[in-house]
């Protein structure tokens, strides 16, 4: 691996292998990455608030250890491209208590949770994605929170596909060109809770299938989903049994 550091008004880190640093390594400034980069399992990565990752054309950041990629409001973090990239990846229980908080993951492929479990994604903005927006693949107690999703290529906002107590509260997803196609939130054979999302202009705003279970009985609101401009509000079948709504909300609807 090769990494050259500058010091300029914020240091500029260029990263060119796809190994991981030592145990406990922090990007801070700016940070360009011309080749994929795995954090090892054992291994956690800090990124500071303000923190601007550039990634090249179809470069990946896999999580096989622990990622922190915690902004604030007034500083963001930034993962971004003057074109496509890659994926990040939360793979396995090394990555098992990952959080991103407060990004921005703009012309990327995808967010993924690989059987990786208690990951959370909350305050970020994920726009302009090629394939989904989040995708958590038999991964548990993943939340989704406060997000805002828009595309217009990406298919699903949210596909959640087997696991359990996997939770979407208060996230935005919404079509770009209006093309209804996809779901806004998708759950495949899991469960968890689903309150308080606004989707808008997909095919199904809100579906549960192959026996999935997602509820709001147990959101913490009195709000529930708004589903809007999608050809079916939501959508259940294949043996899922699911309750979107609570009797007597107010604001949001289902």
């Amino acid at each position: 691996m090769k990494m050259i550091l500058r010091y300029l008004a914020v240091p500029i880190i260029l990263l060119t292998a796809s190994l991981g640093f030592a145990q406990n390594t922090v990007w801070s400034g700016t940070v360009t990455l011309d080749s994929s980069y795995t954090i090892p399992a054992g291994d956690t990565l800090t990124i500071d608030p303000g923190t601007w990752v550039q990634l090249a054309s179809g470069v990946s950041i896999t999580a096989d250890g622990v990622m922190k990629a915690v902004g604030t409001a007034s500083q963001r973090i930034s993962f971004t491209s003057t074109g496509s990239w890659g994926s990040i990846v939360f793979s396995d229980s090394g990555a098992d208590n990952s959080i991103m908080d407060y990004c921005n993951v703009y012309y990327g492929t995808e967010i993924e949770l690989s059987y990786a479990n208690n990951v959370t994604i909350e305050n970020s903005s994920i726009m302009n994605s090629s394939s989904y927006g989040i995708y958590v693949y038999f991964s548990s107690d993943f939340v989704a929170q406060s997000d805002s999703i828009a595309n217009s290529n990406v298919y699903h906002g949210i596909i959640i596909t087997g696991g359990s107590s996997n939770n979407c509260y208060w996230n935005v997803t919404y079509k770009t060109n209006k093309n209804q196609q996809g779901a806004g939130i998708l759950y495949s054979g899991s469960s968890g809770t689903v309150g308080g999302n606004d989707v808008d202009y997909y095919n199904w705003g809100i579906a549960a299938i192959w026996g999935a279970s997602p509820n709001a009985d147990e959101y913490p609101s009195t709000k529930n989903n708004r589903v809007d401009s999608c050809q079916l509000g939501l959508n259940v079948y294949y043996n899922s049994y699911c309750d979107f709504g609570v009797g007597g909300a107010s604001g949001n609807y289902s």
